[in-house]
């Protein structure tokens, strides 16, 4: 779960292809999108985009 979320940006950071800035908020806006995803499937839901 962790190099799903911080993987890509980690790897692109360290390479020197994004400012902190811009790594954190990809980091955070991919936390945010699993928490909603979470959020959604214990209030029975499901998953984000599924069909109804």
């Amino acid at each position: 779960m962790g190099r799903t979320i911080f993987g890509s940006a980690a790897r692109a950071w360290l390479r020197g292809e994004m400012t902190d800035e811009q790594a954190v908020a990809q980091m955070a806006e991919r936390f945010r999108t699993l928490a909603q995803v979470w959020d959604q499937a214990r209030a029975g839901q499901g998953a984000v985009g599924a069909a109804a």
